[in-house]
């Protein structure tokens, strides 16, 4: 076997390239095979990045990178056949990278302050098992947990933070102190607990990083019901996954309205109403219920509040708004529908469906002369994307 340094360092090795791996295939791989593995992370990758650039010493700040980027996610989302064709949208809270989370929110001075930190608690990890006061089983385990979140999101980031703390409430370094077979013994069930302990959390974590990338990357012209009714079973086991929920949503959304199944009306609001619940300062999930709403006749007092909060949440959405005002135009209020309509054609300046929508909804009130303008440049946008 090998000396608990050895193994210490081995892990410790593994760690920090399992972090940067992400990195590098994000600069190596063509971004095609990316997506399709690891569904919508190089994307999140790759913003995070841009967002570095743009403050590199002290980053983004706390929560800079759900408010930095969420204008990009709403570009790179577009509405098809009921369903939303990228799901990078609603996994815009954090880039899904430990490293590159630390780095979009403090930059490279909080990396250089959590690399102090993590070779702190490994140095104090190595000095601990040369005394005898560490198995080196529970490092690699703890190590192996924090490394889980090289691909997951921020809720389960804090196993670094974790380990971290672990680490560094160890004792300090000191000549091992004569003990009995009893105390030896107590040692070494410590140490093993401990190990299962962190195996068992890892596990876990793994279950639930496979759960997401089996249930949510997916081509919508081949769901029936037993895909919605899989992704429904994966969110009731883990409960408080918000994104789940809103994924079985979706599911549900599309199977209803292109399959025709008729439960799938009040599992779609069911499961986007889960979704809101869990996470209620999520604007696509709140746009989620309220798309399950407007799709399935849910009521008009409880639809116009959920495209209220989502527009209250993320105001520069060109996609709710535009989805807000469509469902305003279908209820016959206008007046309403031209205040999100405007505000989605200065978004998506060179949508023809927005600027038709925006002339619908000035018709409403009156305003023909601004509706046939905005009718001539959609029109005009149609020719230049048909080539004429």
């Amino acid at each position: 076997a090998l000396p608990s340094r050895a193994r210490l360092g081995v892990a410790s090795v593994a760690v920090l390239t399992a972090a940067a791996s992400p990195v590098a295939l994000l600069l190596l791989a063509p971004p095609e095979r990316l997506e399709s593995a690891l569904a919508s992370r190089p994307h999140l990758w790759a913003s995070a990045l841009r967002l570095l650039q743009g403050s590199p010493v002290l980053g983004a700040g706390p929560d800079g990178f759900r408010v930095g980027i969420a204008p990009e996610a709403s570009a790179r989302m577009s509405v098809i056949e009921g369903g939303v064709e990228s799901t990078f949208g609603a996994l815009a809270a954090d880039p899904h990278n430990v490293v590159l989370a630390v780095l979009a929110s403090g930059g490279v001075a909080a990396l250089l302050l959590a690399g102090w930190l993590l070779y702190e608690v490994l140095r104090n990890w190595a000095a601990q098992s040369v005394a005898g006061r560490l198995d080196a089983g529970a490092v690699i385990a703890t190590t192996a947990y924090a490394a889980t979140t090289v691909l997951a999101p921020a809720p389960l980031q804090t196993a670094l933070l974790a380990a971290a703390v672990a680490g560094s409430s160890l004792l300090p370094e000191r000549a091992p102190a004569k003990a009995g077979p009893r105390s030896r013994a107590a040692r070494a069930l410590t140490a093993r607990v401990v190990w299962a302990l962190g195996l068992a959390a890892a596990l876990l974590l793994g279950a639930h990083a496979v759960t997401r990338l089996v249930v949510g990357p997916v081509e919508y012209g081949t769901l029936d019901a037993a895909d919605a009714i899989r992704a429904q079973r994966a969110a009731d086991v883990w409960r408080v996954d918000p994104f789940l929920h809103f994924w079985a949503a979706r599911m549900w959304m599309f199977v209803g309205l292109e399959r025709g199944v008729p439960a799938a009306a009040g599992s779609a609001a069911r499961a986007a109403d889960r979704a809101v619940e869990l996470e209620p300062a999520n604007p696509f999930y709140a746009h989620e219920s309220a798309l399950a709403l407007d799709l399935f006749d849910g009521g008009e007092a409880a639809t116009v509040e959920r495209y209220q909060r989502a527009v209250e949440l993320f105001p520069n959405w060109a996609e709710c708004r535009l989805g807000f005002a469509r469902y305003l135009l279908k209820r016959d209020r206008p007046l309403e529908a031209v205040e999100h309509a405007l505000a989605g054609v200065a978004l998506a300046p060179d949508s023809a469906d927005a600027h038709e929508l925006a002339a619908s909804a000035l018709e409403g009130v009156d305003r023909g002369d601004e509706a046939r303008a905005h009718r001539e440049t959609a029109i005009s946008i149609r020719a230049r994307e048909d080539g004429g």
